[in-house]
C-alpha cells in the first residue's frame, strides 16, 4: 500500500464542547478532502471475525502488517451484535474512527449522522470494488462506506432427501411443503430473515404488492411474520453460529468439537461470516485475544464472550477450520436457508448437498467500513479503509471468515483459489446485479417519494422487525 502524499488534514466540522438542541452533533467531521502522516493510533468497533492480529491464530494476522506499515497501533471494541455496535456508535462519550457495519444497522447510522461520508479519492483501489457493492451505501451523490466483504441466502437441501430438488422458496415457507420435511428445516436466526418470507410473499400473495422485501408496510410485514409462524413447528434449528448449520446437516446437531479439517486454502480457517457469531468453538473461557496498541475509552481487548453473538448477520467470528462430519445418530437437517459457506463446506465433507437459487431471487448482504462521525484519527482510518479493500487483505478476510470479497483482485494471480471463488461467485456481476442485497428497515420506504417529494411513510423499522422476529419465532 503506498503512502498518503497530502501534508493536511480538512476536517471542516468544529469538535465543539458541548451539543445544543439542533444543527450539527457535537464533535462530527466533515468529509476530508486531503490526508496527511499518520496520527499513532486507530480506534474501531467490529463484530467477531473481520479484525484478526494473530490473537486466534498466528497465521491469520492483517492487522499487524498495518501498524508495522502505517505507525496506527490498532485497538478495537467487539460489538456483541448489531444492536450492541448501533448503542456503541451512537454514545457521545465514546469517539471511534471507524465501525464494520452490517446491514442491520449501516443505513441507520447514515440517517441519524453517526458516519460521515467517505472521500473515495482518497482510497486507493476503491474503484476495483465491485460495483454493485459500491453503490449500495451510495446517498445524495456522497459514499458513506467501502464494501469490504459480502454473500448471499441461499436454499440449501439434500439431494439423497429433497426430492423433486426444490426450485421456490414455496419449499421452504409453504405450509404444505414445509410438513413434508417437519423438523428437518433449518432458518437463519436473524429478524433479517423476514425479507426471505416477504420474498417468497412477493410472487405467491402478489395483491401484497411487495416491491422491496427490505421495506415492508405494517400489513406486508405481519403477513410475512405469519408465514414464519405456520414454520415454526417444523423447524429444527435457528442457526446464529455459521457452523451449527453445517453440524445440523452433517449430524443432526447445532453444533460441532474441536475436531476440524484443513481448509482447502491452507488457510487455518475457512469460516463463516454471518456477523456476529462464531463460527466455531471460542477459546476456553478467559481467555482472551490479544489487541495491539492501548485500547481507547470503551475500547476492549477482544475475548470469548464477546465473540459469542446471538445475531446472524454477515461477519461472523474467526472459524478455527473445517467442521469434521461425525455421526450423533439424530435425523440431520435436510432443507433450509444457508451461505456459500455451508454448502462449500458440507460439499468438501463428503456431504450430498447442494445450494439453488429460488424463481424468485436470493437476498444479500454486505459488510462495509465507515467513518464515524466523531473520528479522532482520520489519516489512520483512511490508510485502514485502503488497507482493508487491498487484494491481498482482502484474501485473507475471505479464507478466515468464509465470505465473498468485495474487491474481486482477491482471485487474481495466486491469492484466492478458483474453487473457492466459483463458490462464492466472486466476480459474477451478472449473479450480483440478481441479489437484493439487505439495507436497514426503516418507516421511510425506499424507493418511494411523498407528496413533499422527500421519503414517503409508511414502513417498518428495524426495531419493529426485531420484535415480529421474537413472537414469530421464540415466544
Amino acid at each position: 500500500m503506498t503512502a498518503l502524499a497530502a501534508t493536511t488534514v480538512i476536517v471542516a466540522g468544529a469538535l465543539s464542547a458541548c451539543s445544543g438542541g439542533g444543527g450539527e452533533q457535537a464533535g462530527t467531521v466533515k468529509v476530508a478532502s486531503t490526508l496527511g502522516p499518520g496520527e499513532g493510533s486507530l480506534n474501531l468497533v467490529s463484530l467477531s471475525g473481520f479484525v484478526e492480529n494473530g490473537g486466534n491464530d498466528p497465521r491469520v494476522d492483517w492487522v499487524t502488517p498495518f501498524e508495522k506499515r502505517t505507525g496506527c497501533k490498532v485497538s478495537w471494541k467487539l460489538a456483541r451484535d448489531p444492536r450492541e455496535m448501533a448503542d456503541l456508535m451512537h454514545d457521545r462519550g465514546r469517539r471511534y474512527d471507524g465501525v464494520s457495519a452490517p446491514p442491520e444497522v449501516a443505513g441507520q447510522l447514515v440517517a441519524d449522522k453517526q458516519v460521515v461520508a467517505v472521500n473515495p479519492d482518497l482510497v486507493d483501489g476503491f474503484k476495483k470494488i465491485e460495483p454493485r457493492l459500491r453503490a449500495l451505501l451510495r446517498k445524495d451523490g456522497e459514499y458513506y462506506g467501502v464494501p469490504y466483504v459480502w454473500g448471499s441466502n441461499l436454499l440449501m437441501y439434500d439431494t439423497r432427501a429433497v426430492q423433486p430438488a426444490p426450485a421456490s422458496w414455496a419449499a421452504l415457507f409453504d405450509p404444505g411443503q414445509a410438513r413434508r420435511y417437519s423438523g428437518r428445516l433449518v432458518m437463519r436466526d436473524s429478524p433479517l430473515a423476514i425479507a426471505e418470507a416477504a420474498l417468497y410473499l412477493k410472487g405467491a400473495e402478489r395483491k401484497l404488492k411487495i416491491s422491496d422485501p427490505y421495506s415492508l408496510t405494517p400489513k406486508q410485514l405481519d403477513a410475512a411474520v405469519r408465514v414464519l409462524a405456520r414454520q415454526r413447528p417444523h423447524v429444527k434449528h435457528y442457526w446464529s453460529a455459521p457452523a451449527d448449520a453445517v453440524s445440523a446437516f452433517a449430524d443432526g446437531g447445532t453444533g460441532h468439537g474441536g475436531t476440524v479439517a484443513p481448509s482447502p486454502s491452507g488457510a487455518p480457517g475457512s469460516a463463516a461470516p454471518g456477523s456476529a457469531a462464531p463460527a466455531s468453538t471460542p477459546p476456553p473461557s478467559g481467555t482472551s485475544a490479544p489487541v495491539s496498541g492501548t485500547p481507547a475509552p470503551g475500547v476492549t481487548t477482544p475475548s470469548p464472550s464477546a465473540s459469542s453473538s446471538p445475531s446472524a448477520s454477515p461477519g461472523a467470528s474467526a472459524s478455527q477450520g473445517v467442521p469434521v462430519v461425525r455421526d450423533r445418530g439424530e435425523p440431520p437437517a435436510v432443507l433450509g436457508e444457508a451461505w456459500p459457506y455451508q454448502v462449500d463446506v458440507l460439499g468438501r465433507s463428503g456431504k450430498p448437498v447442494r445450494g439453488v437459487v429460488p424463481s424468485e431471487g436470493v437476498t444479500g448482504w454486505m459488510d462495509a467500513w465507515m467513518i464515524g462521525a466523531r473520528v479522532q484519527h482520520p489519516s489512520c482510518m483512511y490508510q485502514w479503509l485502503q488497507w482493508t479493500a487491498s487484494p491481498d487483505v482482502q484474501q485473507q478476510v475471505a479464507e478466515w471468515a468464509g465470505v465473498a470479497p468485495a474487491n474481486p483482485q482477491a482471485c487474481a494471480g495466486d491469492r484466492l483459489k478458483p474453487g473457492f471463488c466459483d463458490a462464492y461467485r466472486v466476480g459474477d456481476r451478472g449473479y450480483l446485479d440478481e441479489v437484493v442485497f439487505a439495507h436497514t428497515p426503516s418507516k421511510t420506504c425506499a424507493g418511494k417519494r411523498g407528496k413533499d417529494g422527500g421519503g414517503k411513510r409508511g414502513c417498518t423499522d428495524y426495531a419493529e422487525w426485531t420484535r415480529k422476529w421474537i413472537e414469530a419465532t421464540k415466544l
